[in-house]
Order: C-alpha cells, then structure tokens, then sequence
C-alpha cells in the first residue's frame, strides 16, 4: 500500500479505498498488501470499487446501494485500525520445517557410527511425525510442501535403513 493510500473501510481480508489517481481495494493478508484491482477517481468508480469490494466479502448488497453498505463493514477513522496480517501468519509453517531439518540432521547423524543408529532412527520418526503434520498443514496455507516432503521420505529411508538388521547403509 503505497504512502498517499487512503482507506475507507477494511473487511475480513480486504480494505478499499484510494489513492491520488484511483479508488482501489488491497488484499490486508498477503505481504506487502498487493493492490486487487482499481478504479478511477469518480462516482462511476467509486460505485464499481464498493460493488467489487463487497462481492470479495462476500456480503450481499442486492437490496442495498454498494456505496453506501461500506459504512456497515468497518469504517476506518483511525489508520492504527487497520488490521496488518503478519507474515508469520500468512506464509509459515514451522511444522515443515522442523520435518525436513529433523529428516536432513536424521539421515547425517545415522551415517555415524554406533550412535547413528539409535540417534538416526529417533530423529527419522520425529521427522517422519512432524513432516506428516506439516504436510497436513501446507494443504491448508501452502506454504512448506516441499520441507515437509523431503522431511517425510528422509525420515522413512533412515527409519526403514536402521531397522534392517545388517543394512545399516544409511
């Protein structure tokens, strides 16, 4: 949201207001607060912004005028209101990445001899559990597949590795 931004009204996700040049709605959740869509600067955008805005709140505005249900979302009087999603919010998920640090740490400390198999095959289940939650987890944020993969196949190769009674390669 650039300097000269001023808002009118934010809701669950977006705010709406405008600029020097345009009305505009941003997106409040995503980092940076990345500008959706804009409008000019006249009555005719106005009403498209408060239509628009409204229809990504998903609040009916059949029976009312846009421009004037905004009013009933939550008017900005004080620009300390607005609400700032935090990126530990938007795009983390620590579970991924406690998988795949304990699958990586798991898979080198098992190549060490004598403790790396009791060692090795504590952290391939504990990479194997939190890659499973993280997982779980980027289908819902999309944020760590990747970590959480890795976590999970390293963790089950030193786990299935350590098991095996004289195929301790791994």
């Amino acid at each position: 949201m650039g300097e000269r931004a001023r808002l009118v009204a934010t809701g669950n996700t977006f705010a709406i207001g405008s600029s020097d040049d345009s009305y505009a709605i941003w997106n409040m959740t995503q980092q940076g607060r990345p500008v959706v869509t804009k409008w000019p600067l006249n009555e005719a955008g106005w009403q498209a912004a408060a239509a628009r805005f409204l229809q990504l709140e998903g609040i009916d505005v059949s029976k009312h005028e846009p421009a004037t249900e905004i009013s009933s979302v939550r008017p900005i009087t004080n620009p300390r209101d607005i609400p700032v999603a935090s990126q530990a919010t938007v795009n983390s998920n620590s579970m991924a990445t406690l998988g795949g640090a304990l699958g990586i740490i798991g898979a080198l400390v098992s190549l060490t001899p004598v403790i790396g198999i009791g060692f090795g095959l504590l952290l391939g289940v504990l990479a194997i559990v939190f890659s499973g939650i993280g997982l779980n987890r980027a289908d819902h944020t999309g944020a760590g597949k990747g970590l959480a993969i890795l976590g999970l196949v390293l963790g089950i190769l030193t786990v299935f590795f350590k098991l095996i009674p004289g195929l301790n390669l791994l």
